[in-house]
């Protein structure tokens, strides 16, 4: 199959800092970066990490693949774009990359939902929102779309501090749950992206007004490991809007993708698991 998205060339590197401790900025990790036969060709380098750590995934220690910035004004040289696992397979940590790697599966008619779509347009408001993408389908039917990247997945949907109390050895690690969303909550009652959570609900809110208007969601998991998605139980705000769309009409479309090398290739729709009982 051919590639439907392509990058720069990729530099391995390993994150010594992040944050960076010439520039404290969250969004920067100092890091080594290595040639293609693994000899250092930078050392004590700033890479920008567009993603902040990504759900613990961008630490201190663990290897990711870079591009080269491509602005010579950037305090950073480079861009984290993948995660490395222990098992040579990448993850996709930059969700700058999302929308252009979704636009490429719509024009190639890769999601079933949406076929020989045309007029498609990015970043479009309606009313208090902005959606990553509006076109029309071949019937006329007009598509609202707004794009999620989702890089973490495990075999349990549970706290960190639950995870490390479990014993997970009898699961098959090539069939995670794909987990959305994840980040940082001052008051674990809170949900974790007002945006995100608006989103959802604005969607929710048009179809129900619009009937005839396609809203959907897709969040696009960068990785190879994957066999479903699920919205994090550790949000139940978030949890609650995202099925009750579901329910009312709002398509929810899980992709997997996986990079190889430089390359990013359509890998499979996964199902969306069942709201619990």
């Amino acid at each position: 199959m051919n590639p439907i998205y392509t990058l720069p060339p990729l530099y391995k590197a390993l994150v010594l800092n992040r944050p960076s401790k010439v520039c404290k900025s969250p969004y920067l990790a100092d890091v080594r970066i290595f040639d293609e036969s693994g000899n250092i060709l930078e050392d004590n380098i700033m890479a920008h990490s567009p993603a902040l750590g990504c759900c613990g995934l961008i630490s201190t220690g663990v290897y990711v693949l870079c591009t080269k910035s491509a602005s010579t004004k950037n305090k950073s040289k480079y861009v984290i774009n993948h995660v490395l696992q222990e098992n040579g397979s990448v993850i996709g940590v930059n969700p700058m990359l999302a929308n252009p790697v979704v636009k490429s599966l719509l024009l190639n008619n890769l999601i079933p939902d949406f076929q020989n779509i045309c007029d498609i347009k990015a970043e479009i408001t309606v009313d208090e929102s902005r959606f990553d993408y509006t076109f029309t389908q071949e019937n006329c039917q007009k598509v609202y779309l707004e794009v999620k990247g989702v890089p973490l997945a495990d075999v349990v949907n549970v706290s960190a501090k639950e995870r490390k109390k479990m014993d997970v050895s009898g699961y098959d690690m090539t069939k995670k749950i794909a987990i959305f969303p994840d980040g940082y909550r001052k008051n674990k009652d809170a949900t974790v992206s007002e945006r995100a959570l608006k989103h959802v609900n604005h969607l929710a809110s048009i179809h129900k007004e619009n009937p005839e208007i396609v809203c959907a969601l897709l969040f696009l998991i960068q990785r190879n490991d994957v066999d479903s998605f699920k919205p994090s139980s550790l949000d139940m705000i978030y949890h609650k809007a995202l099925y009750e769309a579901y329910e009312s009409g709002v398509k929810v479309i899980p992709v997997c993708v996986e990079w190889i090398d430089n390359k990013c290739y359509f890998l499979k729709i996964v199902d969306l698991l069942s709201k619990p009982k």
